[in-house]
């Protein structure tokens, strides 16, 4: 009888680590599977360890091959297979004991015929949960196109049903790089169902420092190769994917939401695998390691990035240039000659050094993945350096002179504005040296702990841990623990700070390290480490305090308490005084604010109320502008112009006022509101929230917006970007309100949901005052003259204008600034220009171009006004804007760039399915806005555009305003 799992583990010279995995196995609590022990042609022990395991349990089978790789391995093994579902194990992990069972439990369960579990990854001393994998893993049912699997290639944590494999003919195709996203994908294109299982099922170790392989590692162009024809592999089979899954469309569904949300899915999951393919394979595994690399890598590289930036989505590519700032990539890919020439780092190493590890040194640093550095060696040390890296371009010889004269002649001709100093057997991780640089300061020097390699561990030091401990992180307590770190080579120092050292290299260098710390800022860094051959007994050797030396033992148990207290509490200490501080300042604002708006100004409304109400006294409010804003102009002219009216304009100013100025502010709104006749508001206002208002007094909500967009109101409560539902219930901001003015029938639900107005029929569809100056020729060429006489290059081109709505929280919000203005120039200059007119609350405003700024783009945002731009641009781009509503009543183009939709739906939601509502396409890139506007005359549709503006802009047709005022009863 065929056992429901196989288990298949290729194995090449794994004897020391061999036994752990297989041990793992065995204990396994599921009992129904075979081990297919693949030999790869091992050289070692590893095969008398199989067999070992085999005679011992039958359900272990050993086979042999010639050393062919692990994809003709797992080949071979998928042959033998007899299993319903598979699972690939390597042969140097673990594994839990319940992994199996918990895997192949939730592959019946859901009749799956994928299922990824969570991998924890083991790197030196430190273990860490992929993140990909518990995303992947909390799913019920995972889509084909979830981004996320593609930063999660790896297959041991997923178990396939060997059916679709066998189906599929699915195979590994034998290349050394990246064959395991190619076979992923493929199976996943085969496959029905894929779900998560939400348990630890593969323990990942890394391969550390200091083992044998690492050290000897090296980058190819042919294995770079090798990964581009994976990349283009993987490609060709999403493209197939996204064919199949659109053609599930009939033709009739082909332009609409659905169709255009399914297309967007399928583009941005092949734009992620872009990036991936960026950050991860050119960067990370292959330019960060260039100095290990042929020359005919670099021309490679440059091509593919370039072409990984043109497949992206801006915001990903925005993404990599601020991952790998220090990379400098905006100017693109540097090379080993322009790296050499200005490097951010100087490695120099002096002749204190012992010979024999100064090309372990060195090969630590060339396995950096940060490649901006240069080396300065003392001549002295030439015969030991390693011909290998004699021949590097960033390695120079310093003449040697006695060590202190040596050291800061190195330091004056360090072209980097960092160093790093190694006398001692000290060696980086291989992100220790980026991660650092990315983490200093503007203090003289950045310090990280070192560990002990050990018979194959990595063990703290205990004298480091002393060092590093939370109570000596401070820069200000200047203690005599820190002689426990007294080594240079663990450090990252700013040479223009050293230089300014009176006293730098004087004495012993333990000695020359104490003074630094007590006499400079620094910084410790405890996020990674460097690797050492130091024993504690020579770091203790280097302390010059007996205090130290016998005390630092106590220090570091009461550290231990200190970290075992805050474990079991699960809390972080903060001292009492700080708790309390932050407990009264708390009870501060909540009791000034229930004082204010729930005590004193009802009464001081109750109080002024006693007077009549003065007849056609008329307020208008402002919660946040020092002016009266565009949806207020109109009603306010016409009531002006009739000279009826008593007006009075107030300026709440919410955003910009302290405490005391805003109290005398309100307490002037609100003497004013308890005698007014009529109130119109831009927005709604917490100031009125406790107070009940007369019935004489009409308090109208001018709302600056149409149609119904983005959710705001109560409808945010459950978003980020919303407060709490609780708060919002005790002061409710939109009670007093009398009328409220939609621009459809359709939208009235909306505005009472998010104002908790339903069933009081105040919520009505009159239409919305701001829009009537749009059914008016003479203001709509008016409008136009304006635009022509503050940029002269209207008059001759189209205009595009592109109206963002802003990011972030409203105190805090800035503006998208994604266009690939090159591109856009190159494609339509000739005939367009573009004006960009961002939200009112962007204070500051996105940089263009300087050689576009004024000749191509235009930026007015503060110097025009929307309803101009509206009546003169021929194309309109936005996002998430209530613009496109009016823009809507000229039935012109509407391109929605929504390149971030998913962040934003989490950040703030919409009332309408975004794609279902849209006008126009929804795009995500500036290569698709430009084929759209190329081919507009082709791809406008008119009628969709008519029914959204019939939909959501009914109740607008220019006697807006009349119907408002009629409705409150005020008569011109």
């Amino acid at each position: 009888m065929s056992p429901k799992v196989s288990i298949i583990v290729p194995v090449y010279n794994a004897e020391k680590t061999l036994p752990r995995i297989l041990d793992a196995i065995k204990a396994q609590t599921f009992e129904d599977y075979e081990v297919i022990l693949m030999n790869d042609g091992s050289v070692d022990g590893s095969e008398q360890v199989m067999r070992a395991y085999s005679e011992e349990d039958e359900r272990f089978r050993v086979y042999s091959q010639e050393n062919k790789g692990v994809s003709a391995a797992r080949n071979a093994g998928l042959d033998y297979a007899q299993g319903e579902y598979i699972l690939f194990y390597d042969a140097d992990d673990f594994v839990p004991e319940d992994a199996v069972q918990k895997m192949y439990h939730r592959a019946r369960e859901k009749m799956a015929d994928l299922v990824v579990g969570k991998t924890v990854i083991h790197y030196m001393s430190e273990e860490t949960l992929s993140k990909p994998s518990v995303t992947l893993s909390e799913l019920e049912d995972i889509p084909k196109y979830k981004t996320t699997m593609v930063w999660n290639f790896t297959l041991c944590n997923k178990m396939f049903r060997k059916a679709v494999i066998d189906e599929q003919h699915i195979r590994f195709n034998g290349t050394s790089h990246g064959e395991d996203g190619v076979f992923l994908y493929e199976f996943i294109r085969n496959c029905e169902t894929m779900v998560g299982c939400e348990r630890e099922v593969y323990n990942y170790y890394k391969k550390g420092f200091m083992e044998e392989s690492s050290l000897s590692q090296s980058v190819s162009t042919a294995s770079f190769r090798d990964i581009c024809k994976n990349f283009e592999t993987i490609c060709r089979t999403l493209d197939a994917m996204a064919e199949e899954e659109l053609a599930k469309f009939d033709k009739t569904q082909q332009s609409g939401p659905a169709w255009d949300e399914e297309r967007w899915r399928w583009r941005r999951l092949k734009a992620t695998v872009w990036k991936r393919f960026a950050g991860i394979s050119i960067l990370n595994e292959y330019y960060r390691m260039i100095w290990r690399s042929d020359e005919d890598l670099y021309p490679l590289l440059k091509e593919w990035l370039k072409k990984c930036e043109e497949n992206m989505l801006p915001s990903q590519w925005q993404g990599i240039l601020e991952d790998h700032a220090d990379l400098q990539l905006e100017s693109g890919l540097l090379s080993k000659e322009e790296l050499a020439e200005n490097p951010l780092i100087s490695v120099i190493i002096s002749d204190k050094l012992p010979s024999k590890y100064v090309n372990k040194v060195l090969s630590a640093y060339y396995h950096q993945i940060f490649p901006s550095f240069e080396v300065l060696v003392d001549e002295s040390m030439a015969d030991a350096v390693a011909e290998e890296y004699k021949g590097m371009m960033n390695l120079h010889f310093l003449e040697h002179r006695d060590t202190a004269h040596w050291k800061k002649e190195a330091l004056q001709q360090a072209k980097a504005t960092h160093c790093i100093f190694v006398e001692e057997p000290i060696y980086p991780v291989a992100r220790t040296i980026r991660q650092m640089f990315e983490a200093m300061e503007k203090g003289t020097f950045i310090t990280a702990p070192l560990l002990q390699y050990s018979n194959g561990e990595y063990k703290p030091l205990k004298t480091q841990s002393t060092a590093f401990i939370n109570e000596f992180m401070m820069v200000y307590y200047r203690s005599p623990y820190n002689q426990l770190d007294s080594t240079w080579g663990n450090k990252i120092f700013n040479v223009k700070n050293l230089l300014a050292k009176k006293r730098l290299f004087e004495k012993k260098s333990e000695t020359d390290m104490n003074r630094l710390y007590n006499n400079s800022k620094y910084t410790k860094f405890t996020d990674n480490s460097f690797v050492t051959d130091l024993t504690d007994q020579d770091i203790l050797k280097r302390v010059e305090k007996l205090s130290v030396k016998l005390g630092y033992p106590r220090k570091l148990r009461q550290e231990a308490k200190r970290l075992a207290r805050i474990e079991k509490e699960s809390t972080r200490i903060v001292p009492l005084s700080l708790r309390l501080k932050k407990w009264r300042n708390k009870k501060l604002r909540q009791g000034y604010k229930f004082l204010t708006l729930k005590v004193i100004f009802p009464l001081y409304y109750k109080w002024h109320a006693r007077k009549p109400i003065e007849k056609n006294k008329v307020l208008f409010v402002v919660n946040r502008k020092p002016t009266l804003p565009n949806s207020m102009t109109y009603v306010h002219s016409l009531l002006e112009k009739s000279g009826k009216f008593d007006i009075h304009n107030k300026f709440l100013l919410n955003l910009s006022l302290r405490y005391r100025q805003k109290f005398k502010v309100d307490l002037e709104f609100i003497k004013d509101l308890a005698t007014a006749n009529y109130v119109f508001l831009d927005e709604a206002t917490v100031t009125t929230c406790g107070i009940h208002k007369r019935p004489e007094t009409k308090i109208v909500q001018l709302w600056h917006g149409c149609g119904a967009f983005k959710k705001f109101g109560f409808s945010t409560a459950d978003k980020i970007f919303g407060g709490n539902a609780k708060e919002q219930s005790r002061y409710p901001m939109y009670r007093n309100f009398d009328l409220v003015c939609v621009s459809s029938p359709e939208v009235v639900w909306a505005y009472e949901e998010a104002m908790q107005l339903e069933g009081k029929g105040n919520v009505k569809p009159v239409g919305v005052s701001r829009t009537d100056v749009f059914f008016r020729d003479d203001y709509i060429e008016a409008a136009k003259k304006r635009v022509i006489e503050q940029i002269p290059a209207a008059a001759e081109k189209k205009i595009i204008l592109y109206a963002p709505t802003f990011r972030g929280h409203v105190a805090k919000a800035y503006g998208p600034d994604q266009f690939n203005y090159d591109k856009l120039y190159e494609a339509l200059g000739d005939e367009y220009i573009i004006l960009i007119k961002h939200h009112p609350l962007v204070k500051k405003l996105p940089d263009i171009p300087l050689e576009y700024r004024d000749s191509f783009a235009y930026d007015v945002s503060r110097t025009m006004e929307i309803e101009d731009l509206i009546c003169a641009s021929d194309i309109c781009i936005s996002d998430y804007s209530s613009l496109i509503f009016e823009y809507s009543l000229f039935e012109k183009p509407i391109i929605l760039f929504a390149y971030d939709l998913d962040v934003y739906f989490d950040w703030r939601g919409f009332y309408y399915d975004y794609f279902e509502m849209a006008p126009g396409p929804v795009l995500i890139s500036t290569e698709e806005i430009i084929d759209y506007i190329t081919h507009i005359d082709t791809k406008f549709d008119r009628e969709k555009m008519h029914a959204f503006r019939e939909k959501f802009m009914r109740s607008c047709d220019g006697h807006s305003t009349e119907r408002i005022l009629n409705e409150v009863g005020l008569k011109l």
